[in-house]
């Protein structure tokens, strides 16, 4: 999916590939990798299956993290997204209306908790 905004994330770190990219349906209770939402049976996730530092690596990435990644980010590491998100918001970055507009009514609930909790300190 093209990327709506342009917030780049650049960790430094070695290309992971990817063996696996799911839209699934959970079958046993998981945990989203980003938010730590718990993804019960019958809920749909992003199920993503990586190599990089010689070992496989499976993350599970709730419907609602998927939107914010998918529709705010251009580059992204699995586990940091919200953290990216924190930081992209202290160094002032603004996110368009256009780009909350697309997002599921929870993400953009999610964005709009941690805008308002910066604006809060």
């Amino acid at each position: 999916m093209k990327c709506s905004c342009q917030i780049e994330i650049d960790h430094d770190e070695e290309s992971e590939m990817i063996f696996e990219k799911d839209l699934t349906i959970c079958e046993n209770q998981q945990r989203c990798c980003e938010c730590g939402i718990g993804l019960l049976p019958g809920t749909s996730y992003r199920k993503e299956i990586a190599k990089y530092d010689y070992e496989a690596h499976t993350y599970r990435t709730c419907i609602d993290c998927l939107s914010i990644r998918d529709n705010l980010f251009c580059g992204w590491t699995w586990t940091c997204l919200l953290d990216d998100l924190w930081e992209e918001i202290e160094d002032g970055e603004d996110i368009p209306e256009s780009c909350m507009a697309t997002l599921t009514i929870p993400a953009r609930e999610r964005v709009c908790e941690i805008i308002e909790t910066f604006w809060e300190r």
